[in-house]
C-alpha cells in the first residue's frame, strides 16, 4: 500500500527503495515492476483527468445554457410587463374620456 501511495504522489525512488528493503527482488526486477505500474498509474491518472475535464465541461455548458434561458425568459417578462403597462394605462385613458363624453353630454 505504501509503495502504491509513493508511485501514486510521484515519489518513484521511495516506491523502489520500499520495494527493496522489503522484498527480495533485485534492482532491475524492481525497476521493471515500478516501471510498469507507474506507466499504469500515469495512464489511469490521464483517464481520470481526462474524464473530470469532460464532466467540467459539461457542467460549464450546462450553467450557461440555464443563464441565458433565464436572461431571455426575464427580457421577455420585461417586454410583456412593459407591454401590459402600456395597454392598460392606454384603456385607462380611453374609458377616461368616454366618461368624460358621456358627462358633458349629459349635461348639456
Amino acid at each position: 500500500a505504501a509503495v502504491g501511495s509513493d508511485l501514486m504522489s510521484g515519489k518513484v525512488k521511495s516506491a523502489k527503495n520500499r520495494l527493496a528493503m522489503n522484498t527480495s527482488l533485485t534492482r532491475g526486477e524492481i525497476n521493471s515492476v515500478v516501471n510498469g505500474v507507474q506507466k499504469e498509474v500515469q495512464q489511469s491518472v490521464q483517464a481520470f483527468n481526462d474524464q473530470a475535464n469532460a464532466v467540467a465541461a459539461s457542467v460549464a455548458d450546462y450553467s450557461q445554457n440555464i443563464l441565458w434561458a433565464t436572461f431571455v425568459s426575464g427580457m421577455l417578462a420585461l417586454v410583456a410587463s412593459v407591454l401590459g403597462g402600456y395597454l392598460g394605462a392606454d384603456g385607462v385613458n380611453r374609458a377616461d374620456k368616454v366618461l368624460v363624453t358621456r358627462t358633458t353630454t349629459a349635461t348639456s
